[in-house]
C-alpha cells in the first residue's frame, strides 16, 4: 500500500510543480507568526538566539503603530525608535521580515476622503521603515477582531463601533471598497515598489464554497452581501487594480491550518491559483495569474494538538510519534506546493520565550521543519503513510463524538401557585431553586476525551407568565485566577473571552432565532440574537462571587423572547460555561467543539 501512495503522491509532485506560472518562481522560504509576535526592541536585544529557528524569516508588530485603518494621524517621531531599533538588528539568516498590520476598525468610513488621507499617511510610514530597514514587505491581518470592516451593514460582529451603510446600495459601497483597496497598496508601493504584500488570507477564503462556484454574478454579489467577509473581495479586486508589476501579494490561504494530505494542498494551491479567478471580473485574471502567490499555513497548535480542549481535533486523537511525523509530513507537503512561502503560526507555543507550551514543543517543532527542509531539498519525500494514521484519528474522534453526542431534553416547571419570582440578587437561595427546577450537570464537549468538566456547573430553570428564570452555581477551586474581560461601562464588550457563563432560547420549537445572553462573575453581560451583537434586551442579571464559586440569576421577559410558552411546547435552549482558570468549556446538552452551534440546542419542554 505504502509503494502505491508514493507513486500518487511523486504523481502529484508533478502537477504541483508544472502548475506554478509565476516567472523565476523563488526559492521557498518559512516565516513565523504567532500570539508571540515580537517587537523590535525584543528583536534587536534576541536576533542572535532567535536564529536558531529553522525560519527564512518573520512577521513582527510596531509597538502602538500596527493597526491598518487607524484613524490617528501618526508622526514619524514616534516611529523614529522603532526604527532605529531595526536598524541595529542583525538579521543573518532572517532574509525576509515583514511589519504587520491589522485590519480591526473603530469608527473607519470607506467613504471619508480625509480618514483615507490618514490611513494612506500611516501606511507610507510603514511601508518607509520596512523599506529602509530591509524588510521583504509588509503582512496584512484581514480578521476582524473589533469591528468588522468586510460586512455589510457593519455590525456583523457588533463589537466596535463601525459605520453602518445600512442606508447605501451595496453596488455602491463595493464600488468604494475596491478604490480604497487600490488606494492601500499604492500607498505602500510607492515606499516599496518591489513589495511584497504578505497577506494571511485573501481570495482562498472563499475557496470551493458556494460564493466562488456561483456561477452567476448577481447572485453572487447577492451572497457577498450576506457574508461577513464580502467586501474582502472588493479591496481585493483593489488591490490588483493599484499594484504595480513588481508587487506581489501573497495568499496565506489560512484553510491549509489542518491539511495532513499532499492532495489537500495540492487542491488548496489549484483553488487558490486558478478557481478562485470566477469571483474576478476577466479584466483582472490576468493580472491576479502574475500578482498573486499561495503561501500556505501551517498550525502548529493543530499539528500538535496544543490547541483549546472545546476544539479538540483528530490530532487530539493520534500519539506523540504521529505528531512529530506530521508535522515533518505537513511541512514538506506546504514547501512542496507553495509559491514561495510557508508560513508557520502559533497561538499556544512561543518560539521566542519559555511561555504556554514551552520548549520541549518547540525543540520537537524546529526538528521536524529542519528535516522537512533537507528532505525537500534533496529530493526526497517523507512516509506519507502517516495520512492514514490521520485518518484513523478522524474516524476515531468521530465515533468518541458520535457516542456522547445525545442532545438533553428537560422539563421546565412553572413557579408553583402562590410562589414568588426568585429575587435577581445572585444568591441562588429562593424557593425557586428547588430540585424540581434543577437541570442535569453540564458536561465537556462531546470531542473532550475527559467527559466530566474539572469544576462542576449546575443550573436551575423556571418560569412564570412574565419572564423566563434561570441560576447557575460555578464551582471554582481557583476563584483567585477568575479571568474578568469586558467593561463594565460598555454592554456587548468581549465578557464571552473571560469567565462567563451563557444561556441561549429561542423564539419557538426551532432552534433559531434565539436569544443569547452572557455574564461574568462581575456581572458585565453581552446580549444578541445567536452570534450578534446588534440585538439589546431589557432583562435583569446578578451574579456573586464567593472562595469556591460564584454564582449567577437571569431573569429574561417572555416579551422579548416570542412570547411565554405554551403549556407542553417546546424551546431550543441551553446553558453553557467558559472557564478560564484552566482552559475548560461545559455545557448542559452536548455540543460537539462550539457554543454556537444552534442546530445543537437542547430542549426544554415548558409544564405547567
Amino acid at each position: 500500500m505504502h509503494g502505491n501512495r508514493r507513486i500518487i503522491v511523486a504523481a502529484l509532485i508533478v502537477a504541483v510543480t508544472s502548475s506554478v506560472t509565476l516567472a523565476d518562481a523563488p526559492r521557498r522560504k518559512i516565516i513565523e507568526y504567532g500570539w508571540d509576535v515580537p517587537t523590535p526592541a525584543f528583536i534587536v536585544e534576541h536576533i542572535d538566539s532567535m536564529q536558531r529557528q529553522p525560519f527564512d524569516g518573520l512577521i513582527f508588530r510596531l509597538e502602538g503603530h500596527r493597526m491598518a485603518f487607524d484613524l490617528r494621524r501618526w508622526n514619524a517621531r514616534d516611529l523614529a525608535p522603532q526604527a532605529e531599533q531595526l536598524t541595529h538588528v542583525r538579521w543573518g539568516r532572517f532574509t525576509d521580515n515583514f511589519p504587520v498590520l491589522w485590519s480591526s476598525v473603530q469608527k473607519m468610513d470607506w467613504f471619508d476622503d480625509a480618514q483615507w488621507e490618514t490611513i494612506e499617511h500611516n501606511l507610507g510610514l510603514v511601508a518607509k521603515i520596512a523599506r529602509q530597514t530591509g524588510c521583504r514587505g509588509v503582512a496584512f491581518d484581514p480578521e476582524p477582531y473589533d469591528g468588522n470592516p468586510w460586512a455589510w451593514p457593519n455590525d456583523w460582529e457588533g463589537r466596535g463601533s463601525t459605520v453602518s451603510y445600512a442606508d447605501r446600495k451595496y453596488e455602491d459601497l463595493w464600488k468604494q471598497v475596491r478604490r480604497r483597496g487600490a488606494q492601500f497598496i499604492s500607498a505602500l508601493q510607492r515606499e516599496m515598489p518591489n513589495l511584497v504584500l504578505f497577506t494571511f488570507y485573501q481570495l482562498s477564503l472563499f475557496n470551493n464554497g458556494p460564493i466562488m462556484r456561483e456561477p452567476d454574478p448577481a447572485r453572487r454579489m447577492e451572497m457577498l452581501s450576506k457574508d461577513r467577509y464580502g467586501l474582502l473581495l472588493a479591496f481585493t479586486e483593489g488591490f490588483l487594480e493599484g499594484a504595480g508589476p513588481n508587487v506581489r501579494i501573497v495568499d496565506g490561504a489560512s484553510e491549509t491550518s489542518n491539511h495532513h494530505r499532499l492532495s489537500s494542498f495540492h487542491r488548496s494551491y489549484h483553488r487558490t491559483r486558478a478557481g478562485v479567478l470566477n469571483l474576478l471580473p476577466s479584466t483582472l485574471h490576468e493580472r491576479y495569474r502574475q500578482t498573486v502567490e499561495f503561501g500556505p499555513k501551517l498550525f502548529v497548535d493543530y499539528l500538535y494538538a496544543i490547541y483549546p480542549p472545546e476544539t479538540r481535533n483528530a490530532t487530539y486523537f493520534i500519539n506523540d510519534e504521529q505528531r512529530q511525523r506530521l508535522m515533518e509530513y505537513a511541512t514538506w507537503c506546504a514547501l512542496e506546493t507553495t509559491d514561495r512561502y510557508v508560513w508557520v503560526y502559533s497561538e499556544r507555543m512561543n518560539w521566542w520565550q519559555d511561555q504556554r507550551t514551552g520548549h520541549e514543543h518547540r525543540v520537537r517543532a524546529a526538528e521536524a521543519i529542519a528535516s522537512a527542509l533537507t528532505l525537500h531539498e534533496r529530493g526526497k519525500a517523507p512516509d506519507p503513510s502517516i495520512e492514514d494514521a490521520v485518518e484513523r484519528g478522524i474516524e476515531l474522534r468521530a465515533a468518541t463524538i458520535a457516542r456522547r453526542m445525545q442532545s438533553r431534553t428537560a422539563r421546565v416547571r412553572s413557579l408553583s401557585l402562590g410562589m414568588k419570582p426568585p429575587a435577581i440578587d445572585g444568591r441562588i437561595d429562593d424557593a425557586a431553586w428547588s430540585e424540581r427546577t434543577r437541570l442535569e450537570a453540564l458536561v465537556s464537549a462531546a470531542n473532550d476525551p475527559e467527559a466530566e468538566p474539572d469544576a462542576a456547573t449546575v443550573a436551575w430553570v423556571t418560569y412564570d407568565d412574565g419572564h423566563l428564570y434561570v441560576a447557575i452555581r460555578c464551582d471554582e477551586p481557583s476563584i483567585a485566577k477568575l479571568n474578568i474581560r469586558g467593561d463594565r461601562n460598555r454592554a456587548d464588550g468581549d465578557v464571552w473571552a473571560g469567565d462567563c457563563v451563557e444561556v441561549f432560547i429561542s423564539d419557538g420549537a426551532g432552534p433559531t432565532p434565539n436569544r443569547h445572553l452572557i455574564v461574568n462573575p462581575r456581572n458585565w453581560r453581552w446580549d444578541g440574537e445567536g452570534s450578534r451583537s446588534d440585538w439589546n434586551g431589557d432583562w435583569r442579571s446578578a451574579t456573586r462571587v464567593r472562595d469556591d464559586a460564584w454564582y449567577a440569576e437571569f431573569a429574561f421577559p417572555w416579551a422579548q423572547a416570542g412570547g411565554r410558552p405554551a403549556p407542553g411546547s417546546t424551546r431550543r435552549a441551553n446553558v453553557a460555561r467558559q472557564r478560564k482558570p484552566v482552559i475548560e468549556w461545559s455545557t448542559w446538552s452536548p455540543i460537539t467543539s462550539d457554543f454556537l452551534n444552534f442546530d445543537e440546542l437542547g430542549t426544554w419542554r415548558f409544564m405547567d
